[in-house]
């Protein structure tokens, strides 16, 4: 080098690349020599922000919070993203009347090439910087022939920049709690939830890419929407004579409705690529698509009685009944059990400190 080295001054320096030029010798400064790895590759890093308001009074409380997570992954062009939030109420709206809401919001989004879109073979990004030729440059478009097993391999910053590749998830979910008092020791308590999730997944590979070299682009919709509800219901009774008897009992009834949906859409043939998976039939093969749509009942009826005689002799008997339309011809099942325990240490006769007997039967049907 002219800078840092006695031997050769400017003068000597340019003799030297005059004889170089001459000789037609290659002058590697001007050889392209990417280092696809370092190209891919970046800092990667996470924020996370939280917060939360919590308040009320006598009567009411609630809890108010959310949470924000991103995160800028090694990879270039990949990223995750979260958004959650949470609001929970308790109040006694009445005397013989509360309330308890407890609600939950999640929103993730995924982006960018993962392994799973192809990193285990020629078509992955990963392999693509550990194969391609380091003498393309960086805009290079040229397919590269790895002679290991004959695969092409293309420029891995093209299918950084060029491929398309997110999926969404959406999850709200409700708990509301009606309890009421409607007599001394008879309380009756009632309950609706859901759960909603949306998911959606899109993929576009244009024509510069390996995934869609040989099908001129290929792109991919795929939603799933899912639905549960319940509704649980439940009168309980708790009462005690005489300062010997105890009496709690129970009856229920449960409801569950599961609702499943389905569809995907692929294209190929993108000949105008500028809109890419928000142009999906812009694709000239159409490959059929699919879709698919399932929705379940489950009905419960639960009854229990729970008897106390002198915290010395405890009966128990319940009855459970469960119905679901994914039974066969059968759509009914029962459950029958009873149990009997005697409290040996509460005998007079008996100076064991703690000790207890039990019996216990249960048919299922």
């Amino acid at each position: 080098s002219p800078v840092g080295n006695n031997l050769y001054d400017q003068g000597r320096w340019n003799d030297y690349n005059n004889k170089v030029a001459s000789l037609g010798a290659t002058d590697w400064n001007q050889v392209t020599d990417t280092d696809w790895q370092d190209q891919i590759y970046r800092m990667g890093f996470s924020q996370n922000h939280q917060f939360s308001l919590t308040g009320g009074n006598d009567r009411t409380k609630f809890i108010f919070s959310g949470d924000v997570n991103t995160i800028q992954g090694i990879v270039k062009s990949s990223g995750f993203k979260r958004f959650s939030g949470r609001a929970m109420i308790n109040s006694k709206v009445k005397k013989w009347l509360s309330f308890n809401t407890n609600n939950t919001y999640g929103y993730t989004q995924n982006d960018g090439i993962t392994q799973a879109s192809g990193a285990a073979g020629a078509s992955g990004v990963f392999i693509k910087a550990l194969r391609y030729s380091p003498l393309n440059s960086r805009t290079s478009s040229d397919f590269g022939d790895d002679n290991t097993d004959g695969d092409l391999v293309t420029n891995p910053l093209i299918l950084l920049n060029d491929a398309y590749n997110k999926r969404i998830s959406k999850r709200f979910n409700t708990n509301n709690t009606f309890t009421f008092s409607l007599a001394k020791g008879l309380t009756l308590k009632s309950m609706l939830g859901g759960t909603f999730t949306e998911v959606k997944h899109s993929m576009f590979y244009p024509q510069s890419t390996g995934q869609g070299m040989n099908t001129k682009g290929t792109a991919r919709i795929g939603n799933i929407s899912m639905c549960d509800l319940i509704n649980e219901n439940t009168l309980n009774y708790s009462a005690k004579f005489a300062k010997r008897h105890k009496i709690d009992a129970m009856v229920g009834a449960s409801f569950n409705v599961s609702h499943r949906e389905y569809a995907e859409a692929n294209a190929q043939g993108f000949y105008y690529e500028d809109l890419g998976v928000n142009n999906i039939g812009a694709g000239t093969t159409l490959v059929s698509p699919f879709s698919n749509k399932s929705q379940s009942q489950m009905a419960s009826f639960m009854g229990r009685v729970n008897y106390n005689y002198k915290e010395r002799y405890l009966l128990t008997a319940s009855l459970r009944a469960d119905g679901s339309s994914k039974f066969g011809d059968n759509k009914w099942g029962y459950f029958p059990s009873t149990a009997f325990a005697w409290r040996l240490s509460e005998e007079p006769f008996i100076t064991v400190s703690y000790t207890h007997l039990r019996a216990h039967e249960t048919k299922a049907n």
